[in-house]
This record gives structure tokens, C-alpha cells and sequence, in this order.
């Protein structure tokens, strides 16, 4: 991963720092170019571990896919919800249990994944939803987050 840092694009805190990543994510997508969004800011809950929680995420969505969809006006959002990263094994341990925050808890089995081969053994799936095309009066951030409750809604 020696040239990562010209295929990934990093958020920082700082205000400047993030509108100058935003204005090269629209750049990217004028050329043409695939960019996957994180629009919680980072990773979230497996919904293979708690659908609850996952559908409850997706209030604290940004709702910069709008803007950035309008701006790189020739783009397609394709939602994505990807499950069974997380081994409920190791979720269910009793390390990972002691957490009482979710995402705590998730984070530990994560650690536990990483350093124990038994926990590894996981079938992780992707659902793509349809592609929502940005148009005139069409609300981009409210379609993902529709299209989002059907995939993580789905088994």
C-alpha cells in the first residue's frame, strides 16, 4: 500500500483541510473516476450484529452525497451495505461483551478478529442498491438513505 495516499483521500478536523478533500473528490468525479463515501465519517455498525443500530446510523448521515452528486452533475450514487465483516463469534465474546457501547463492543471484536485466525472465518456480503442518478428537484440524500433502510432491511 506503498501508494495508498494517491488512491485514498483522508478527512481531516480541519475546516480548510475539508473543503480542499471535498473539492478533490468532485474533481475525481468530474474525470470519471470511482470514489467510495463513508457519509457517517467512518465505519459503522455490521448490521449482521445489530440492524437496529445500523438503521439508527444512518440519521447521522452528512448529506454531502447531495452536494457532491450536484456538483459532478454526470455521477451516479450507488448505495452499498456491507455486512458480515465483523465475526458474531467474536462479537459475542466475552472480552468483546464487557464493552457496553456497540460500537465498543464491535471495535473489540475487531481487535480479536485481528489477532485470532478463528475468528476470521466470516462470509462478508455487499447489497448494491439502484443507481441514483442527481436530476432537478430530486432529493439524492433521502433516496441513499431510503434505498439504505431497504438493503439493511434485507438478509
Amino acid at each position: 500500500m506503498r501508494l495508498a495516499s494517491r488512491r485514498f483521500l483522508f478527512v481531516s478536523d480541519n475546516r480548510s483541510d475539508r473543503v480542499s478533500t471535498f473539492r478533490g473528490i468532485v474533481s475525481r468525479l468530474r474525470a470519471g473516476e470511482t470514489v467510495i463515501v463513508f457519509p457517517a465519517g467512518g465505519l459503522e455498525l455490521d448490521p449482521d450484529l445489530s440492524r437496529v443500530a445500523a438503521l439508527a446510523s444512518l440519521g447521522t448521515w452528512s448529506r454531502s452525497i447531495e452536494l457532491l452528486a450536484r456538483l459532478a452533475r454526470d455521477t451516479l450514487v450507488i448505495p452499498a451495505a456491507v455486512r458480515g465483516v465483523v465475526s458474531r463469534s467474536a462479537f459475542d465474546h466475552p472480552l468483546a461483551k464487557r464493552r457496553g457501547v456497540l460500537k465498543e463492543r464491535q471495535r473489540m471484536a475487531t481487535l480479536l478478529q485481528i489477532a485470532l485466525s478463528v475468528y476470521r472465518a466470516n462470509r462478508v456480503s455487499i447489497s448494491f442498491g439502484a443507481p441514483i442518478a442527481p436530476c432537478v428537484g430530486h432529493d439524492v440524500h433521502t433516496a441513499v438513505i431510503d434505498t439504505m433502510r431497504a438493503l439493511i432491511g434485507t438478509t
